[in-house]
């Protein structure tokens, strides 16, 4: 069964003779071989979702400082008084309008 989707996952834009290749690896995989394979790929995809989880958490915290900024900036704060709260700097804050 692994080595059925393997090969409908791995084959996905490869030309007929890498589709081969791959196909052969495949068949020839030894049942032990096949759990270090599944092993690696869990781990891969637990590290990357855990990546993209950090990533999207950041992308989030930067929101949201960003939409204080801008309300602050809307109420007439001072430019050094907005970057101290928020911990932004003059970059982050480009584009934004009182």
């Amino acid at each position: 069964m692994f080595s059925t989707w393997m090969k409908n996952i791995a084959c996905r834009g490869l030309d007929a003779d890498q589709q081969d290749e791959v196909n052969r690896i495949l068949d020839q995989m030894k049942p032990k071989e096949a759990k270090q394979m599944i092993y690696n790929l869990e781990r891969t995809l637990k590290k990357a979702f855990k990546d993209a989880t950090v990533e999207g958490k950041l992308e989030g915290k930067l929101e949201g400082k960003l939409e204080v900024a801008q309300h602050m900036l809307h109420e007439g704060f001072d430019l050094d008084v907005i970057l101290h709260v928020t911990k932004l700097n003059k970059d982050d804050l480009q584009g934004l309008k009182p």
